[in-house]
This record gives C-alpha cells, structure tokens and sequence, in this order.
C-alpha cells in the first residue's frame, strides 16, 4: 500500500476547516486578515474587527473570518482614534424649578 499525498485543500475538508483566499473574488484585489489590518492601521484587532462589525462598508465576512482590502484598510485609517466622545449631561435647572407635571390617565 502506498503513501497517499494529502494537500492541505483535502486536509482543510476533511477537518471541516474553511480556506480563505489570499486574493478577493474577482482575483484583481489584495485581501488582508484582521490581524494583518489591526498591525497596518496601528489599531488592535478589536478595534478592526470592532469597525468592520459597526460600519457596513467596512470587510467581509468568509464564514467566521473578516477578509478586508485597501479601500477597507484606508477607511479604518480614517476612523477618529480613541473611545467615542459621551454626550454630556444636561446642564443642572435653576434653583427653584421643578419638573413638569406628568399628565395624570384618564380613568375608564
């Protein structure tokens, strides 16, 4: 009995593994993992995957995997950095005042 040869294709399919190309679908675009992403932007990963799951333009999904390109790379890189800006809180009433009246229910 010979050796039998096992590509990493048959490999993938038999353990139930997904292969991501390295190139989008149409085969003209670059694509990069989110760890590739998060080291280009100066990001972390989080953050990339974090940006791709908020903003619909934002990669693709392959199975569980997000596969992005350089107009995604781009579009992360013009994110603001940092936590997002909180509204602040209303400022406080003047001393005195009250709250309006809540209108009271009708009763049947």
């Amino acid at each position: 009995m010979g050796s039998r040869s096992l590509t990493d294709t048959h490999l993938a399919k038999t353990r139930g593994l997904t292969i991501t190309p390295h190139v989008d679908y149409d085969r003209n675009m670059t694509t990069y993992t989110s760890n590739q992403v998060a080291e280009l932007t100066g990001r972390t990963r989080r953050t990339v995957l974090q940006a791709a799951e908020t903003h619909a333009e934002i990669g693709r999904k392959h199975g569980r995997d997000w596969v992005f390109t350089d107009a995604d790379i781009a579009r992360i890189k013009a994110l603001r950095k940092g936590r997002p800006r909180t509204r602040r809180a209303a400022p406080p009433s003047p001393a005195g005042a009250t709250a309006p009246a809540m209108p009271e229910e009708a009763a049947p």
